[in-house]
């Protein structure tokens, strides 16, 4: 369950068919925040995921941090750590001791790192810009909903916040077609440009001499 949200983190390809146009607003939020993502160099965030469950109602909530460099990534939680080092994705369940090295295709990066937000919102998504408010951390941000065309994605709705100061995305929250869950993604600080080693994106297995090594490739 909580290495799908970290996928989720950045799963950005909705489907919203009620709504057919391009926001002229949201364009221009998405744009500046596109040009602010890009400049900002390599990147470490501080995020906070909230899973309602369908059935239960309950929230579960656990934090975790991201690195991004370029189309390198890693995502530190609790259960789960997953490294991609531009070509080879690691996936380190820590509860079972075990890693899972797979070649991942286009579609399962993008639905992983961040960037990719501004990719999508180009090629295939509508968006709808709601307005200007003060969120949870007392921060002036602008709402936008993206509602990419694609009817075959699991998620019907993202509900993005764009931080006003610096145009960093700021919130996520995904709603499902099945209403299975309902997922809020808080990013709580970020640090921009950070000197990351290329290292950092790769699984040392020589750290973790006890770890089973499962290789998809």
């Amino acid at each position: 369950m909580k290495y799908d949200c970290l996928v989720l983190l950045i799963c950005l390809l909705t489907t919203f068919p009620a709504i057919a146009q391009k926001d002229i607003k949201a364009k221009e939020m998405l744009e500046k925040s596109e040009i602010a993502f890009n400049s900002s160099g390599a990147i470490s965030a501080y995020f906070t995921i909230n899973i309602r469950e369908s059935v239960s109602r309950d929230i579960k909530s656990f934090d975790g941090t991201i690195y991004i460099k370029g189309n390198k990534f890693k995502i530190n939680a609790p259960d789960y750590d997953v490294y991609f080092d531009g070509t080879t994705q690691w996936v380190y369940n820590k509860i079972h001791g075990e890693v899972n090295i797979s070649d991942p295709d286009t579609t399962e990066i993008q639905t992983l790192n961040p960037s990719v937000i501004y990719q999508i919102y180009r090629k295939g998504c509508n968006y709808k810009f709601v307005g200007t408010k003060t969120d949870v951390k007392m921060r002036k941000v602008s709402e936008i909903i993206l509602m990419p065309k694609s009817k075959k994605q699991d998620v019907r709705e993202l509900t993005l916040q764009v931080n006003e100061k610096d145009f960093l995305p700021v919130y996520f929250h995904l709603k499902f077609k099945n209403n299975d869950l309902d997922n809020e993604i808080f990013i709580n600080k970020y640090n921009i440009n950070q000197n990351l080693s290329d290292n950092i994106f790769i699984f040392d297995a020589s750290q973790f001499p006890d770890v089973e090594i499962i290789d998809l490739r």
